[in-house]
């Protein structure tokens, strides 16, 4: 595993995580990766926000306080 080759682990339904990364991945609306992996996840300092790419969209995911 290395930072600039992740892994992304199966987990069915076209649902993949990423694995590999000791920090979450930050940007914000404008700089989401281009052409992201199902499973894709980072968090969102626009928004404040973790998300998720799933199929064709990005969607949140709750946090809790």
């Amino acid at each position: 595993m290395s930072a600039t080759h992740p892994i992304f682990l199966d987990v069915g339904n076209g649902m993949r995580i990423l694995l590999g990364f000791h920090d979450i991945v930050t940007w914000v609306t404008a700089t989401r990766p281009a052409n992201p992996e199902p499973g894709t996840f980072g968090f969102n300092t626009e928004t404040n926000q973790i998300e998720l790419w799933y199929e064709s969209s990005w969607f949140t995911l709750p946090l809790s306080p």
